[in-house]
């Protein structure tokens, strides 16, 4: 195991984080999801959680975030 409790063999979730206008919380897209939301033009984006999520203004302040998002990043990592 290594200093942070991890395998060397563990996997890497690229992920970011958006804040959704519907729920106004911090959700975790990943890089695919984040690609298929752009190809689609509909700016709606499927989080870890299962939620879709509608892009809050860049401008905003993040929401809180989506523990349930978190735990499906700390279940991958």
């Amino acid at each position: 195991m290594s200093k942070r409790g991890r395998t060397a063999n563990a996997v890497r979730l690229d992920v970011l984080a958006m804040t959704s206008v519907s729920d106004n919380r911090t959700h975790l897209i990943t890089a695919a999801a984040f690609d298929d939301g752009i190809w689609q033009g509909a700016g709606r984006y499927r989080a870890l959680c299962d939620t879709t999520v509608v892009a809050a203004s860049m401008s905003s302040a993040p929401g809180p975030d989506c523990r349930t998002c978190y735990e499906h990043a700390r279940g991958a990592a």
